[in-house]
């Protein structure tokens, strides 16, 4: 009786470790292709104004706020004059109104905004704090 128990345990365990891989890396992918969307809404942005909005100008870190955020999902936007939204508007904001990753913590938005020229590009990245992980 006492083998029967200890192999439920050991299947058990290893099934319960299991899951916690999968659901780690469900959770990773789900911060990777949402960090992915963010930069590509972005850098469409840019492309569309030739500068970013008036929200981020001089900002070099910003936290993924609903305000932060407001140029690229609000078509009725001030600092969006064409009505375009860039990013899905539906994007899980928690109760202070931050876009928080699958841990819970909100994405801190990073620009480095370089004199505009014929030769410049915007880089742009998104980091979620704790993971160690930075897109483009």
């Amino acid at each position: 009786p006492y083998t029967t128990l200890f192999r439920s345990a050991i299947l058990a365990s290893a099934t319960a470790i299991g899951l916690h891989r999968a659901r780690e890396l469900a959770r990773r992918t789900r911060a990777e292709t949402e960090l992915r969307e963010m930069v590509s809404a972005w850098l469409q942005y840019h492309q569309l104004y030739g500068e970013l909005p008036s929200v981020v100008q001089g900002q070099n870190e910003l936290p993924s706020s609903r305000k932060t955020l407001d140029p690229l999902i609000n078509p009725e936007s001030g600092d969006n004059p064409r009505g375009l939204v860039l990013l899905n508007p539906q994007i899980p904001f928690n109760a202070a109104g931050f876009y928080t990753d699958p841990w819970g913590t909100p994405y801190q938005l990073s620009f480095a905004q370089p004199k505009l020229e014929a030769t410049a590009a915007l880089r742009t990245s998104i980091t979620f704090p704790g993971r160690q992980r930075r897109l483009p």
